[in-house]
């Protein structure tokens, strides 16, 4: 058993730092968030506009695709939706039904949402700042190493259009700069989050809770993760004293 009675909540742009020691079911806990596992008893209860991104769904790439490509179909909805509205602004150059024009402002308002004018920037600047060089950008995916195609997949969960994002170590592969990249990346994040991660400089920049899986329970507390090691020995104190 790896919890019994566990409970906890995320809200919107929650910041959470997971923590337990190994084998106390940090990534089985991520599973069943995304529902590839199933809990024996209760449930995981999800809002109905939660989108959720985990790393592992973003490791299958195409090794004929360049990287710049390959991170770019993070985007292809928003591709599609261009291909659409081209088509629909061809056809009111020689009509002005009211469903084409209805169609036009809400492909617009929708490309728009998804960051349709920026996409291809924001990519670009995304693998640059998790470290690829301007060069690696044509470089097919068969020939990226198992920590660049980590990166890169790290880059696609980014840029995805989630708004809970299940982050397992993610500074792994990373240097500093990078690191100092990500967590920028992170403090401006529109979304909640939680992290896996044994870097407690990182969590203590990027995580407002403390989530801690021990003894099967799972208990959150407010604060990164230097706050919650003092409140967690000031509760193992008065344990002790009592």
């Amino acid at each position: 058993v790896l919890f019994k009675g566990a409970a906890f909540k995320v809200e919107d742009n929650d910041r959470i730092g997971l923590i337990g020691a190994n084998g106390t079911g940090k990534t089985s806990l991520f599973k069943l968030i995304t529902g590839e596992y199933s809990p024996n008893e209760g449930g995981i209860v999800r809002g109905k506009d939660v989108r959720i991104g985990y790393m592992e769904q973003y490791l299958e790439c195409d090794d004929n695709q360049t990287l710049y490509g390959e991170a770019l179909t993070v985007f292809n909805d928003v591709i599609e939706m261009e291909l659409q509205l081209a088509d629909v602004n061809k056809e009111l150059l020689s009509s002005s039904e009211i469903t084409l024009i209805e169609k036009q402002l809400r492909l617009t308002e929708e490309i728009e949402r998804r960051d349709g004018l920026v996409y291809e920037a924001k990519t670009k600047s995304a693998l640059l700042g998790l470290g690829f060089k301007e060069e690696d950008l044509t470089a097919r995916v068969s020939t990226l190493s198992g920590g660049q195609r980590s990166k890169l997949s790290l880059c696609k969960l980014l840029l995805s259009n989630a708004n809970l994002l299940l982050l397992d170590e993610p500074t792994n592969n990373l240097d500093v700069d990078a690191i100092n990249w990500l967590e920028e990346y992170l403090l401006k994040y529109r979304g909640a989050f939680i992290v896996v991660s044994h870097d407690r400089y990182f969590l203590d920049k990027v995580t407002t809770s403390t989530m801690e899986i021990a003894h099967g329970k799972i208990i959150l507390t407010k604060g990164n993760y230097t706050i919650f090691q003092g409140l967690k020995a000031e509760r193992e104190l008065t344990i002790e004293r009592e």
